[in-house]
Formats: structure tokens, C-alpha cells, sequence
């Protein structure tokens, strides 16, 4: 998941918006640990449903928790509010806490 900063969003006479940009950095990645492994096999549960975008991913992805993390906020209904909070964060830690509390494992 690329992150951006909105700087300026301009609207033109006739609606349209657009917006001044800057690239944030990306979460770094993180190996995954045995008390998170419940995040990896419940994702992995739930594309298995859509065969599709499971083939998308290889298996690498999945000892990633940073990755993990942002596949998990893209699919979760989270307000708007809550997504931001968290991929404003410099790395994954605030969307893991959200996501083990989420499984219960802590």
C-alpha cells in the first residue's frame, strides 16, 4: 500500500478536484512472530474464498506483519477516521494492536 499526504486539493469551476501530493515512506517490513501467526491464517482464510487475488500474493508476503496489516485495513470496515489513524502511523505497530485485539491475542 503506497502512502500519500494530501497537501492542497483545488476544485475547478466545474467540480472537479485534484490534489498536490507527497509520497509518505512505506511501513518497513517486519518478520512475522508465532503470537501472530493467527493474523497470517485468517487473511489467507478469507482470500481463499476469491482464488482470484489468493494468486496474487505469494507466500513471502505472509511472514510479513507489516504486510499483513495493510492487507487487513483494506478489507476491514473501518470508518474513515480509524483507517487514517493508522496509515498515518510511521510503521504497522498501531494497526497490529488493533488487530490483535481483533483476534484476542493478547
Amino acid at each position: 500500500m503506497s502512502r500519500i499526504a494530501i497537501n492542497k486539493i483545488n476544485i475547478e469551476a466545474d467540480g472537479l478536484k485534484h490534489a498536490n501530493i507527497s509520497n509518505l515512506p512505506d511501513w518497513p517490513s517486519q518478520k512475522i512472530t508465532a503470537q501472530d501467526y493467527t493474523i497470517a491464517t485468517n487473511f489467507q482464510r478469507v482470500i481463499s474464498r476469491y482464488p482470484h487475488h489468493k494468486q496474487q500474493y505469494s507466500i513471502s508476503n505472509f511472514k510479513d506483519i507489516s504486510w499483513l496489516c495493510q492487507r487487513w485495513l483494506e478489507i476491514l470496515p473501518l470508518t474513515h477516521q480509524q483507517l487514517l489513524y493508522c496509515i498515518m502511523q510511521d510503521d504497522h505497530q498501531m494497526a497490529l494492536a488493533m488487530l490483535r485485539r481483533h483476534f484476542k491475542l493478547n
